[in-house]
């Protein structure tokens, strides 16, 4: 439960939420126009596989779309599925990126604060120093 707090976090900060909310209203309301459209297609659980099974693009084969108006509503949501499905890996990668960036700049930040003041820090706090540029602790 919380990986998928942090992912609507993420989301949300993004302002990919709405993309995605608007997404999962579009799906239950196709699903049910599906339903009704398809002879097919008999109750809402096989209206909502065919749809996840079209968004995903996975295309078992087990139900067709065989009226115009259900390959309309099937194209509009495989094209929205795709773009969300692809969205959200992309937006999620480039926020880890994003947020890893900005704690290197920080210890980069600390690092160069530290060297403006050497004359101020103690033998100890130059060791420190010396041992963690050793070690490459400071990313430059």
């Amino acid at each position: 439960m919380k990986k998928f707090k942090l992912l609507w976090q993420v989301l949300r900060y993004t302002g990919t939420d709405k993309i995605v909310s608007g997404f999962i209203v579009f799906y239950f309301i196709a699903t049910f126009f599906i339903m009704i459209s398809e002879p097919t297609i008999t109750n809402y659980g096989d209206a909502m596989w065919f749809s996840f099974v079209s968004f995903t693009t996975v295309g078992y084969g087990e139900y067709l779309a065989t009226t115009l108006i259900t390959r309309i509503i099937t194209a509009f949501l495989i094209i929205y599925g795709v773009i969300v499905v692809a969205l959200i890996p992309g937006v999620l990668v480039s926020y880890f990126t994003e947020i890893k960036s900005m704690k290197e700049n920080d210890t980069i930040i600390q690092f160069l604060n530290k060297l403006e003041r050497l004359p101020e820090l103690t033998k100890e706090e130059l060791e420190t120093i010396s041992t963690n540029v050793k070690n490459k602790r400071y990313k430059l």
